[in-house]
């Protein structure tokens, strides 16, 4: 889920026919089905598509396929039932792992990855199942942490030492012409390329 963004429901619904392998990996979000409830389309009109798996995703997808018909629920329990939320939490020790989570934040997780990588964000609202807006609102927060992380790494970066004896004594202005410094240390006369400011 961490890599596909799917929903519980969609997860628990998706059947070994909504695997494909070409034009690329990926799976066909068809149907939805939460604990306890009947199979039903998807979330919203958007919630009908085609989500891609990079090759982690792709390798346990056709582990789960392996020996299934094209009917069978793609993600079983361990005695090839449909998955249902309090077996997945016991299986995977939820409590212990992840005790402040919650299974829809592992669909966050892929969300902001994707947008980390730089993933467009209609592409990432395409791959959830919604709209770009909403993608751009619950999301937003991590569309500037790369501007972050290279202002601080540029802050942290050592400043390049000067010494007074770095100083001449001469500067040359635009058009080569030699002029004194001015006494006062005022460096507005010297040309700046922004005119001084």
């Amino acid at each position: 889920m961490s890599l596909t963004g799917l929903r519980w429901s969609e997860l628990r619904a998706l059947r070994v026919a909504d695997l494909q392998d070409l034009p690329f990996p990926a799976v066909r979000v068809l149907r939805a089905q939460s604990d306890g409830y009947a199979e039903k389309a998807p979330k919203s009109a958007r919630g009908r598509r085609t989500v891609p798996l990079v090759a982690r995703a792709h390798e346990i997808a056709r582990g789960w396929a392996s020996g299934k018909g094209p009917t069978d629920y793609l993600a079983t329990s361990a005695t090839g039932l449909q998955l249902r939320g309090t077996y997945f939490r016991r299986a995977v020790t939820w409590t212990t792992t992840s005790p402040e989570y919650t299974i829809h934040d592992l669909r966050h997780y892929a969300a902001s990855t994707w947008l980390r990588q730089g993933v467009p964000i209609n592409q990432v609202a395409a791959w959830l199942g919604d709209d770009p807006r909403t993608v751009l609102k619950v999301y937003a927060h991590v569309l500037g942490e790369a501007q972050d992380i290279e202002a601080l790494r540029r802050l942290n970066a050592p400043l390049p030492s000067h010494s007074p004896n770095d100083t001449p004594e001469h500067e040359t202005r635009e058009g080569g012409r030699p002029e004194e410094l001015d006494k006062t240390g005022s460096d507005q006369d010297f040309y700046c390329g922004d005119e001084g400011i």
